[in-house]
């Protein structure tokens, strides 16, 4: 079995800022696993091929990068909600560029931003700054109400090459 390398990226979020994690592993080409033998009431759920990828996965190297940080108390708000989208073929010399979407979390009860977003061309190494394109960001109807998109997730769209913003909007 050919083993081939991996890089993963993790992004999560830390009460200060937005946090990268590079996990880079070698696995075994079939390191997809596939459910089977569902115990009722959904409470185990035995994938196959886990415990022989397990094996097979080597040593790995796990590296902490800040990507964005914010801790000013007095401004009133937070980042909040990091995910992010691959995009095939969009990076450094053809690679996978990584497009982040964020938003700001206002620190009143389920209150948001609009939705920004910041691009990586090399794995998560460097980030453009946060930008919120118009398309994204908070709208005024005549009566005063806000519309905003909410729960953003980007997604790759393979067929069209580009990613979506898969969310919400709210009012």
């Amino acid at each position: 079995m050919q083993a081939t390398s991996r890089t993963w990226l993790v992004v999560w979020f830390l009460s200060v800022g937005i946090t990268c994690m590079s996990l880079s592993s070698v696995l075994a080409s079939d390191e997809n696993a596939i459910a089977d033998d569902v115990e009722p009431k959904g409470e185990c759920l035995r994938p196959k091929g886990v415990q022989t990828m397990g094996k097979r996965m080597v040593d790995y190297d796990i590296k902490l990068d800040v990507v964005l940080q914010h801790d000013d108390d007095r401004s009133g708000w937070i980042w909040f909600h990091p995910r992010v989208a691959p995009m095939p073929g969009f990076g450094k010399d053809g690679g996978v560029a990584v497009l982040m979407t964020l938003q700001k979390h206002l620190q009143i009860s389920d209150f948001y931003s609009g939705v920004f977003f910041m691009r990586s061309d090399d794995l998560g190494r460097t980030w453009t700054k946060p930008e919120c394109p118009p398309e994204l960001d908070w709208r005024k109807e005549p009566s005063g109400v806000i519309i905003a998109v909410c729960d953003v997730t980007p997604g790759w769209h393979s067929q069209t090459g580009k990613v979506i913003a898969i969310g919400a909007r709210v009012r």
